[in-house]
């Protein structure tokens, strides 16, 4: 009530100059009109009339509207979003000091953050602020000061609104708290793009194509092949770090714009990919290690962030990595080698030494013969010798030999018994000889490991239950859109040309064929019986090739399609009827199994 008392006894008793101030703003009231569109500003300027009481917090008496020294304030704020601004105001005034008994000239000015509980927008706008600043007395000292407080905003048209605002202001000054009222304008400018707007398609605008239905036509997508964002004109952001994956060097895991999207753990400027020390600081001179010295707890002359074996046993020889030295490159490293000049390739064991895995006494890396039945006798090439008895020339001795009439030339096992594919299957008891397979399966391979096997699985690269042989179920939700389709894709009458409306649906069935890679789409056109059945054969092949085109145009691999049509011969209504005939004049999507 204090405060409204005083902005009337204001009007009243002002000097010329704020009663110049506000004929500007019953001017800006009465003959300025609002844009309808309301455009958004980033930069505000004001000004106002304050009213400033030193008395009532600083142990005088309550005051009243003729205790108020007057003022003027000058004011920036610069947008940060809806909400938020933040402002730099300056004042001049003079205070009455009822205490001291003297009248200050003071100059001042602050750095205030201002939050606004609606869209600025809206007709009026409340809001809070705090701030600090620094008052300084002409002839006097110099105080901070924090000022707390409230406002509202009164648009009167798209660049302007009255301003009101009061705060309570803590003075780190002796006896210098104070409660500082104001009434102003404020003017907007520096219109911000507003991406919301949008053009309303007219009839003549052309038929565009959103292949990835991302919301963003061909012509204007940068990756029209794969749904991104607007921001990035089309394309991903699979990691979500501000850095689109065309031009991202790491897409798969959130980084900085600075380092192309990569990241940068310890924050030295070298990302990590770059880094020899991801995790320690240190100068890009020097790979992102720092140049001072660090621990190295094997005592190998190797830092431990750099040390990719860090508890080398002393006294072990090391590379620059700081990992045992491996001579032969075997995998095992020269202190623990038994055999440390194993020719390079040659399989070892735990002690670097040649493998011999059928115990012939030859190195696997020299045997010929490396499936050589224990107890036969071999060469030096680790294959038995000829002149022992093997009627059938397998390469099994006639005394370890179970299948000693193998024909010449079969691949056999250890046994002599013919296996061609290894799998432990006998060929004759083989249902794919050829192939390497499972014995539940009689030697035949399941690929995708779904319990059907492949020579019966329609889709053996995609595991799906027994039921539907080998192929994955498809979807109730993607049943119906395939079915909706049949009446949704339409075309000009009698013509081969899609509708624009059927767009949606022909990219509903895009995705559909991407989500199911096993199986192929089969298209039927089909019509009524209105008109000659060879101009109706011609239209429904016409027809089911358009959408044959398209799904190809949208990135469908065309093997993965067959079209026909088949005129007016597969009724799935009566054409005696309107609504009959409608139903017949169809084009049917079916997936089917790609085996």
């Amino acid at each position: 009530m204090l405060f409204l008392h005083g902005i009337a006894l204001n009007f009243y008793n002002c000097t010329m100059m704020n009663k110049v101030f506000y004929v500007v703003i019953i001017w800006f009231c009465l003959f300025q009109t609002a844009n309808s569109q309301q455009d958004i500003y980033q930069h505000e300027i004001g000004l106002k009339t304050i009213f400033l009481d030193y008395q009532t917090m600083n142990g005088g008496q309550f005051a009243t509207f003729k205790d108020y020294s007057q003022g003027l304030e000058l004011i920036y704020l610069h947008r940060f979003d809806g909400k938020i601004k933040v402002g730099i105001p300056l004042r001049v005034g003079v205070i009455k000091d009822s205490l001291f008994q003297k009248r200050t000239t003071i100059l001042g000015g602050d750095v205030i953050a201002q939050y606004h509980f609606l869209n600025n927008k809206m007709k009026l706008v409340p809001y809070i602020l705090a701030g600090t600043g620094l008052t300084k007395e002409l002839g006097g000292s110099s105080n901070v000061q924090f000022p707390v407080g409230v406002g509202l905003n009164f648009r009167v048209n798209e660049r302007a609104y009255i301003n009101w605002q009061s705060e309570f202001r803590l003075s780190l000054g002796e006896s210098r708290n104070n409660f500082h009222h104001g009434i102003g304008i404020k003017f907007m400018f520096g219109k911000a793009k507003d991406t919301s707007k949008s053009k309303t398609k007219t009839k003549t605008d052309p038929v565009v194509i959103d292949s990835d239905m991302d919301g963003i036509p061909d012509y204007l997508d940068l990756c029209p092949k794969v749904a991104g964002l607007t921001e990035f004109h089309g394309c991903p952001d699979a990691d979500k770090d501000g850095v689109p994956d065309y031009m991202d060097a790491c897409p798969d895991v959130p980084g900085l714009p600075k380092h192309n999207g990569c990241p940068d753990a310890d924050g030295d400027g070298t990302p990590d990919h770059l880094d020899d020390c991801p995790k320690v600081a240190g100068p890009s001179s020097s790979k992102g290690c720092p140049e001072t010295k660090v621990l190295d707890g094997d005592g190998d002359g190797v830092a431990d962030v750099m040390d990719k074996c860090p508890g080398t046993p002393k006294g072990v020889a090391i590379d620059k990595d700081g990992c045992p030295i491996d001579e032969d490159a075997d995998g095992v490293p020269d202190h623990q080698d038994k055999c440390a000049n194993t020719p390079r390739g040659a399989t070892v064991n735990k002690d670097g030494c040649p493998s011999d895995t059928d115990g012939d006494g030859v190195p696997d890396y020299m045997d010929r013969c490396n499936n050589t039945p224990k107890g036969s006798i071999v060469d030096e090439s680790g294959c038995i010798l000829v002149d022992v008895d093997d009627k059938d020339y397998d390469g099994v001795p006639d005394h370890l030999d179970k299948c000693a009439d193998t024909p010449r030339g079969s691949k056999v096992n250890r046994d002599g018994c013919p296996d061609r594919d290894g799998d432990g299957v006998l060929d004759h008891l083989d249902k794919c000889p050829e192939k390497p397979g499972l014995q539940v399966y009689e030697g035949c391979p399941d690929s995708d490991g779904d319990g059907v096997p492949d020579h019966l699985d329609k889709c053996p690269n995609t595991a799906g239950p027994v039921w539907n042989n080998g192929c994955p179920e498809i979807k109730k939700e993607d049943q119906e859109t395939l079915n909706v389709a049949m009446r949704s894709v339409q075309f000009e009458t009698g013509m081969a040309v899609l509708k624009p409306e059927s767009y949606k649906t022909l990219g509903q069935i895009v995705q559909i064929m991407n989500k199911y890679p096993d199986y192929n789409l089969s298209i039927s056109g089909h019509t009524d019986n209105t008109g000659s059945p060879f101009k109706n054969q011609i239209l429904s092949e016409d027809r089911a090739e358009a959408c044959f085109d398209f799904l190809t145009g949208s990135g469908v691999n065309s093997q993965r399609m067959t079209h026909t049509g088949y005129g007016d011969t597969r009724p799935i209504a009566s054409n005696g009827s309107v609504e009959g005939r409608a139903l017949n004049r169809r084009v049917e999507f079916k997936l089917v199994p790609g085996k």
